[in-house]
């Protein structure tokens, strides 16, 4: 007997499969988090599992920029105390180094850009801005400043008691427009020009509260943000590690087109014409990449109309070169914040180096949506001149990533609008066939890093489950 995950034993005839019939037992569809830890759970229960992925390297949304001046994190970077899965995947690979962030980030203060004007929180908070806040949210200005006041009107305690609560019905009500509901505790708009939901969306109207209020809810139970940390040789040697422990390896640059779901077991079509056979497929792509996959039999109409709505948000990430402090030109903070189209801009530090991260996102990202990097690095340098003229001859643009015209992703990352919990509930996570889904969107109880995992986790003993 083979054992499996979660205490699961597996026949080895199961294991084996059908000799020339098949060419794996399970067919992992994408090298991210999801899908790798996946594989290996279901290679730990005895099964010959094949990965494959279509891009050029493995890690999905985890992607450490090795080769780029100060060595930035394109993708997911910080891990919080209530990562369990991840803290002990650092445990199991061995030379996995973690550091503070604090350490590196501390408490860095920034400047505002708003209304064309940039200066200190502090002359930002003497300004004609701040006086169209009401008398109230002026007193909670706190070192956020305007960025935290509108979800300060969210219910305290979190009305979630628990990390799943989210998806009951009880709950219904909330699935409405964020800036709806904020209105209606009393917020100014004002206050809602500031309004930086916890999660992706491309603007305040698109977010649902039950969604805000969950991730708000996962971030208490995750631990406080000095007990943050990075990894001091870059994320990526996380999924880098975990393909390193399955037996065969990852097949790259492997693009499916299609899948296919019958009584013999399931089918994974190829962009070169061929087709892959196997007893079942994880597949762990974003929906915008699922939806352009031919799926036979078509997914069920709650499913497809789930996985056809379900809206993810745009983002894109911009690397500077930091030739010279700018900071100390113009003697105000390191980093940048606005609330309107020009974004956010980062001092970031870490134990690989420095760099500047211009990020846009929401709002202030879609009418950059369809940019290619090139032509967002020119931009992005423009924009930084413009609104902080100590960056020029300082800074130097050395790469961009745009998630929405990635042909891997399609988008950022997994968003829920009003009323899409209420209609869908975690409808992308129900099996069809032999066909599993996996991927942080369709994780339940975890968010971010951790919710692939847990999502990669759930689909392998769903499929271990029936082969016993």
């Amino acid at each position: 007997m083979a054992a499996g995950a979660a205490g699961l034993l597996l026949p080895r005839a199961f294991a084996a499969g059908r000799p020339g019939a098949r060419d794996a037992d399970v067919i992992v569809v994408g090298a991210g988090l999801a899908g790798l830890q996946a594989a290996l759970l279901l290679q730990e229960g005895g099964l010959d599992v094949l990965v494959l992925e279509g891009s050029s390297r493995i890690g999905g949304r985890v992607w450490s920029l090795d080769n780029v001046p100060g060595r930035p994190e394109a993708g997911g970077a910080e891990i919080a105390p209530g990562y369990a899965r991840m803290h002990s995947l650092v445990q199991r690979l061995g030379n996995i180094e973690l550091a503070g962030w604090m350490q590196y980030q501390g408490n860095q203060g920034f400047a505002i850009l708003d209304e064309g004007r940039l200066g200190s929180l502090e002359d930002w908070k003497k300004g004609a801005a701040a006086s169209r806040f009401s008398e109230q949210e002026r007193a909670r200005f706190g070192p956020m400043g305007p960025f935290g006041v509108a979800l300060g009107y969210l219910p305290r305690p979190n009305p979630l008691r628990d990390l799943d609560s989210w998806l009951d019905k009880g709950f219904a009500p909330l699935d409405m427009p964020l800036d709806d509901y904020l209105r209606k505790q009393g917020a100014s708009e004002e206050a809602l020009r500031f309004a930086v939901p916890r999660v992706a969306a491309d603007s305040v109207h698109a977010m649902s509260t039950l969604a805000q209020l969950r991730s708000a809810r996962f971030s208490e139970a995750m631990g406080a943000m000095d007990g943050l940390q990075i990894f001091a040789q870059g994320t990526s040697r996380v999924p880098e590690g975990m393909a390193a422990l399955l037996r065969r390896a990852v097949r790259l640059r492997t693009r499916v087109t299609g899948l296919r779901t019958g009584r013999e077991g399931a089918e994974v079509a190829l962009a070169d014409g061929s087709k892959l056979r196997a007893g079942h497929v994880v597949c762990t792509v974003p929906l915008p990449v699922l939806r352009r996959l031919r799926i036979d039999p078509a997914l069920p109409a709650p499913v497809a109309q789930a996985v056809r709505n379900l809206p993810y948000s745009t983002a894109m990430s911009i690397f500077f070169a930091i030739r010279e402090p700018f900071w100390e030109q113009d003697g105000l903070p390191e980093s940048t914040w606005s609330c309107g189209r020009f974004g956010r801009a980062f001092v970031r530090r870490s134990p690989r180096g420095e760099h500047l991260w211009f990020y846009k996102s929401g709002a202030a990202a879609v009418p950059y949506r369809a940019m290619a990097p090139a032509q967002l690095m020119k931009v992005a340098t423009r924009e930084l001149h413009e609104a902080r003229p100590s960056t020029v001859g300082r800074i130097e643009a050395t790469f961009a990533v745009n998630w929405s015209t990635s042909p891997w992703t399609l988008g950022h990352l997994a968003s829920r609008g009003p009323g899409d919990i209420s209609r869908h509930g975690n409808d992308f996570a129900t099996p069809h066939g032999n066909i599993h889904f996996a991927g942080e969107h369709s994780s339940v109880m975890m968010l971010g890093m951790e919710g692939a995992l847990e999502s990669g986790e759930r689909a392998a003993i769903d499929i271990l489950k029936e082969l016993v």
